[in-house]
């Protein structure tokens, strides 16, 4: 089973970093840790953490990287944000080789496999024995040990788009969206077999599974709603939503970032999962939903959703990475990622990329360049730095009880103990 206990791994994965970048030393050199506390509304000097499981993604496409900009790592060094391609994770041309007993590679990366596919990766997930990947039209099986690759759902005559991941045990949830016959709500067994239907619907997005529950978005409608794993009728918990990525289930709610794009205002939410949606007497979702509370109000601009260990919720906002407690109370911010150069002389903001919460760590990935850092902080914030260096665009975070796994340019699947 994923390492999530309240809210099973899902993923969305979006593009790769792809500018150039520059360090004086990729490997970091001395000095200290960022410092702690910060409980100002709009972000103090570092936060908390926790552990369990959240989400991931690629970075955007960024301009060039030419200055340094250094963090501090959790062991008191100081780690450079931008290297120099060349190395061994941030090769020149050609995929990342796999590490030897008597040459490993750097920061306890080991390199599971390949992610061949003719789309884009779009949905990551984890458990204790496999990695699952889905692009538009397939569903695949990564085995933890060899790293044998296995196709478990193949929809490409189907003409439909697969919107949606998450793994419980032995069964594997997706969002299936179109109106060729789509799965809508499905499951299949983890190993591969015959896809069933939990509920019905031809625009199914974003799913996660929690005690017995499998909650979802129905973008053809606007609305969150859940229903036992087994099927049966769903309840709806709240109409007129736009969320931006995936929903996290804590607590005894439903929590997400409204509206996808900002308009006049966009805030993490959160629903209860008891809830019963009145009818719709909204035409606008940019409005806020009836029935759904604020828990942090916040820029938001590309968010990538929220992820939720068993006392914290954490989420992206913009160049922040920032976490509020499940019981309630004031956003504090974990990390603000440095400007990047841009291009003509200017500057550029870096944007966060899925924020995952795993065995008492928070792990989270930028667009600072072709090889950015995938950073974490400890469990109480009060560190923040670079667990792996300078790595060839990482994105697609996922994570079972004892390795993180992270995909490198889309193409290749990494993973490091947590």
């Amino acid at each position: 089973m994923a390492i999530l206990r309240v809210g099973l791994v899902i993923v969305w994965v979006v593009g790769v970093a792809c500018s150039s970048s520059k360090s004086a030393n990729p490997d970091g050199g001395g000095g200290g840790s960022v410092g702690s506390g910060g409980a100002d509304p709009n972000g103090g000097a570092a936060g908390s953490n926790g552990g369990a499981v959240g989400s991931g993604g690629l970075g955007d496409s960024g301009g060039t990287i030419g200055n340094d900009a250094s963090v501090g790592d959790l062991d008191g060094s100081t780690a450079e944000v931008f290297v120099d391609p060349g190395t061994a994770l941030c090769p020149t041309t050609g995929p990342i080789m796999p590490g030897t007993s008597a040459k490993p590679l750097p920061d306890d990366v080991e390199v599971v496999g390949s992610v061949n596919s003719a789309s884009s990766v779009r949905f990551v997930a984890a458990s204790d024995t496999a990695f699952f990947w889905s692009d538009q039209k397939t569903i695949h099986r990564v085995d933890a040990s060899s790293g044998a690759d296995t196709v478990i759902l193949d929809r490409s005559t189907a003409g439909n788009s697969m919107q949606g991941l998450a793994v419980d045990g032995d069964t594997v949830y997706f969002g299936e969206a179109g109106i060729m016959k789509a799965f809508g709500v499905g499951k299949v067994a983890a190993t591969g077999g015959t896809a069933t239907t939990i509920v019905p619907g031809n625009s199914m997005w974003q799913v996660t599974v929690a005690d017995g529950d499998i909650y979802y978005y129905d973008a053809g409608l606007q609305e969150i709603g859940r229903a036992p794993v087994a099927g049966g009728t769903p309840q709806i918990l709240v109409r007129d939503v736009d969320p931006a990525g995936p929903i996290a289930v804590a607590n005894g709610y439903v929590y997400f970032v409204h509206p996808r794009v900002n308009f006049t205002q966009a805030n993490v939410l959160r629903v209860p999962i008891t809830g019963m949606a009145p009818p719709s007497t909204s035409p606008d979702v940019l409005l806020m939903p009836v029935g759904a509370e604020v828990v942090a109000p916040g820029d938001h601009f590309k968010a990538d959703g929220v992820a939720a260990d068993q006392t914290t919720l954490y989420f992206d906002d913009d160049n922040r990475v920032m976490m509020v407690p499940l019981a309630g109370g004031t956003a504090t911010k974990i990390y603000q990622a440095p400007d990047k150069p841009g291009n003509f002389g200017s500057t550029e903001t870096t944007r966060i990329g899925f924020v995952l919460p795993a065995k008492g760590k928070v792990y989270w990935t930028t667009d600072a360049g072709r090889c950015p850092d995938v950073m974490w902080s400890s469990s109480d914030g009060s560190s923040v730095g670079s667990r792996v260096h300078g790595v060839f665009a990482p994105g697609g975070l996922a994570a079972n009880a004892t390795h993180l796994y992270f995909l490198s340019g889309g193409m290749q699947l990494l993973r490091i103990p947590l």
